[in-house]
C-alpha cells in the first residue's frame, strides 16, 4: 500500500528503498509517533561520527530508534519538504538482495522527492551536517 501511495503522489523509490521496503514490517494499528530531527553534529559530534556511534548518542539522549516504516509514512506525509533536504531514518538496518545493510531516507532532490536506500553499515560515518529521524518518547 506505501507503494501504491508513493507511485500515486509521484514520489520516487530507489531501488535500494524498493528492495527494503520488501521487507519492511508494517504494523496493522496506526500509531502516532512524536518524530526529531537532528543532526550529527548535534548529538556532539562536531566530526562526524559513525551510524553505530551516533545511534547509541541518541538512545542516551532519550531518543529512540524508528520502525522501519516510518520511512514511507513520513515520505508520504511530508510533502513541504524543503529542496535539497535529505533525512536518513534512525532505524535498523535492513538488508538489500545483496545482504547489504541499508536505512531509509527521505529525501528532496532537485525535483524529485524520493523514498531512498542508504547504506546503512555500523561504521559508516556521517558528516556532522547529516540530519537523522528519529523517535521522542511521550512522557
Amino acid at each position: 500500500d506505501y507503494r501504491k501511495a508513493m507511485e500515486k503522489d509521484g514520489y520516487r523509490i530507489g531501488d535500494y528503498a524498493g528492495q527494503i521496503l520488501n521487507k519492511t514490517e508494517v504494523s496493522q494499528t496506526e500509531v502516532e509517533l512524536d518524530l526529531v530531527v537532528v543532526t550529527v553534529g548535534e548529538l556532539g559530534f562536531k566530526d562526524g561520527a559513525r551510524r553505530d556511534v551516533l545511534y547509541a548518542r541518541a538512545i542516551e539522549l532519550g531518543l529512540q530508534l524508528c520502525p522501519a516504516e516510518v520511512g514511507p509514512a513520513l515520505r508520504l506525509l511530508y510533502k513541504d519538504q524543503p529542496r535539497g533536504e535529505w533525512l536518513r531514518i534512525g532505524m535498523e538496518p535492513i538488508t538489500d538482495s545483496d545482504g547489504f545493510p541499508f536505512v531509509f531516507g527521505v529525501d528532496y532532490d532537485s525535483d524529485v522527492r524520493w523514498l531512498y536506500g542508504s547504506y546503512g553499515s555500523a561504521v559508516d560515518l556521517w558528516s556532522a551536517g547529516g540530519r537523522w529521524v528519529f523517535v521522542r518518547p511521550r512522557k
